[in-house]
């Protein structure tokens, strides 16, 4: 019962940091240590991320020799700005796929709401979850036309219609994703030819748009876990099964037959980078590749440990950040300090002749 009570009962950052030190973790600098657990807190911190850096003995976890605090911090920053990445790539995404969806609606169906809204144009499914059958869909987005917030009022103000182009943009990616569920096999497998840039007779294919819907489904749980402030490096998506199994699609495509070997974040960059537009691709695998870096420059020993996280295969490639004409080094390249970024190598001559940022380079 004591243990449990020392689990809830309120301690001060300042107290957190010698239970820290007492449990046999280094801390090299007590101040910074304070400030972000201040910050960010001692569970999201500590309890997210140290278990890389743990064992059990004598049926207690206990922290790794030599692993300090700095260590932990640093794979909880990592992880902090990949579900950054992430939103802001599920972000470009929703944006395409809305822009995408609107042109197969306003082409197949028609660009009236009172039209194209009507359930005859659409499979009718069910759902667990009643908003997301089709008849809830259909609803969500009735009730949506009748919102009288801009743009949608002023298109139907001024032309009596609003054209799905209108409507779509201020739909949840849920509702957009399960939107998509309930189209027809034509306007399905038109919206998957744009998607992914193939052929009308292989989008046609149940196969392909089954991998369609769950590479969808796939995107919008780590969106979803990521808004929510979950930990996301070794986060994988349930509809992530679907990957795992010899499939027909691998049979038509098997360039893509690698994404059974993958999970994970690895799985989640193979599947955004198949879509025509790369652009969500490209915002999440810059982070990964950018904190990856930033992490190991620090701390090298940690490359298997990264690799076996996130579930994808590091090129060490430890670099820091110099601005083009400055003589100080940064280990973040979106430092305040840093302006028209240059990437150089930690193990590169030419960095003797830069100094540590005092902001970003605490260690």
């Amino acid at each position: 019962m004591a243990n449990l009570m020392d689990a809830v009962r309120y301690s001060s950052p300042q107290d957190q940091v010698k239970k820290l030190k007492s449990k046999g973790l280094i801390i090299n600098n007590a101040d910074y240590a304070v400030h972000e657990l201040s910050v960010y807190g001692y569970y999201n911190i500590i309890n997210g991320y140290k278990r890389p850096y743990t064992h059990m003995a004598d049926g207690e976890r206990v922290y790794n020799v030599g692993v300090t605090f700095e260590q932990i911090h640093s794979l909880f920053l990592l992880d902090h700005s990949i579900r950054n990445s992430i939103m802001a790539a599920m972000l470009d995404l929703e944006e395409s796929l809305r822009a995408s969806t609107a042109d197969v609606i306003g082409k197949f169906i028609s660009t009236d709401h009172h039209e194209y809204l009507q359930k005859n144009h659409y499979q009718d499914r069910p759902s667990r979850i009643e908003k997301f059958s089709t008849d809830g869909i259909l609803r969500t987005l009735s009730v949506n036309a009748r919102s009288g917030k801009d743009p949608i009022r002023y298109y139907s103000d001024k032309y009596g219609i609003i054209p799905p182009w209108i409507l779509l943009k201020g739909t949840y990616f849920s509702t957009l994703i399960n939107y998509i569920r309930i189209l027809k096999p034509n306007e399905k497998s038109a919206l998957i030819q744009k998607m992914y840039n193939i052929n009308d007779q292989n989008a046609s294919m149940q196969c392909t748009k089954t991998f369609f819907s769950s590479a969808l489904f796939v995107c919008l749980d780590y969106r979803n876990r990521a808004a929510h402030g979950g930990r996301i490096y070794d986060f994988d998506s349930d509809h992530a099964e679907y990957f795992e199994k010899d499939n027909e699609f691998y049979n038509i495509f098997p360039n893509f037959s690698f994404i059974q070997s993958l999970s994970g974040i690895g799985r989640l960059l193979a599947i955004l980078a198949m879509f025509t537009n790369s652009n969500a691709a490209s915002i999440l695998e810059e982070s990964v590749n950018v904190q990856i870096s930033r992490h190991l420059s620090f701390f090298p020993d940690d490359k298997d440990v990264l690799e076996s996280l996130i579930q994808t295969k590091i090129n060490v490639n430890r670099v820091v950040w110099v601005s083009r004409n400055g003589h100080i080094f940064h280990v973040n390249p979106t430092c305040s300090g840093l302006t028209d970024p240059v990437q150089i190598s930690i193990d590169s001559p030419e960095l003797k002749k830069y100094t540590p940022c005092k902001r970003c380079c605490k260690k």
